[in-house]
């Protein structure tokens, strides 16, 4: 393992804990299998670099990090072509809207617009900027699949009481590009009520959406070398019935709202 993979596992561990975790090296050491004094000398390198910092006995990451994250964000032109639809897609359905682009196994949110008013206490109302989602277990995740449908739904598949209506936006050569995705909770939707109150609006935005990449010159998948499609049977076209996605057997429901 090369100084460069090591330093990525050293990154990826620290920014795979939860905000406010306290971590040490030797958890990060635990994490990515490296020998800590192999963990110190990467957070040394990475500390001169601004990537990370010293909190006392802990490590944090550093605000110098958003450089590498900002870096893609800006490049694809993904957020700048398309932010200003989402943000009034959001606005004229009063709930949160993404863009994800494919990563690997999942995809990737890459542009969000919150809900404008506030949600139900205590839930997350959307999906975030830099989220990684697994591809068969989202919206979004299932319109990169080799035969895409026009559509897909979440029935609290990615987690309970989060639902989400997924759209392509394609290339001039019809492939999907990205994916704009509408996320309600069931307090407020069911699955169907929500796709009943924004499919329309969703499929009516997507011209514009395709008309913003092509003249931003992004042309083919924006992260599409990551190739992590979903089975195309989560979902159908839109003239004929769809199979949404559903809940894992394990995961508690709670009940639907009304739409």
């Amino acid at each position: 393992m090369g100084p460069l993979v090591r330093g990525l596992a050293v990154l990826r561990a620290l920014a795979g804990h939860e905000a406010g975790a306290r971590v040490r090296p030797a958890d990060l050491a635990r994490a990515t299998g490296l020998a800590r004094s192999v963990v110190d000398r990467v957070l040394t390198t990475l500390g001169h670099l601004g990537y990370v910092r010293a909190d006392g006995r802990e490590v944090v990451l550093a605000v110098g990090l958003m450089e590498l994250g900002n870096a893609y964000l800006t490049a694809s032109g993904v957020p700048a072509a398309l932010g200003p639809h989402v943000a009034r897609l959001a606005a004229a359905l009063d709930a949160s809207v993404s863009v994800a682009v494919p990563d690997a196994d999942g995809v990737r949110i890459v542009t969000q617009a919150a809900r404008p008013r506030a949600a139900a206490a205590g839930f997350r109302a959307g999906l975030r900027i830099g989220d990684l989602l697994p591809a068969g277990r989202c919206a979004p995740g299932a319109l990169f699949a080799a035969a895409p449908p026009d559509w897909a739904v979440d029935d609290q598949l990615l987690e309970p009481g989060l639902v989400a209506v997924a759209v392509p936006v394609r290339d001039p050569a019809g492939r999907t590009a990205c994916a704009v995705t509408v996320t309600s909770h069931t307090s407020r939707h069911s699955a169907d009520g929500l796709r009943q109150e924004t499919l329309t609006a969703l499929r009516a935005a997507v011209p514009a959406m395709e008309a913003a990449l092509a003249d931003a010159g992004t042309g083919g998948a924006p992260g599409a070398e990551g190739g992590g499609a979903a089975p195309a049977s989560y979902g159908m076209p839109y003239d004929g019935p769809a199979t949404a996605l559903s809940p894992a057997p394990d995961l508690p429901r709670t009940g639907p709202g009304t739409a």
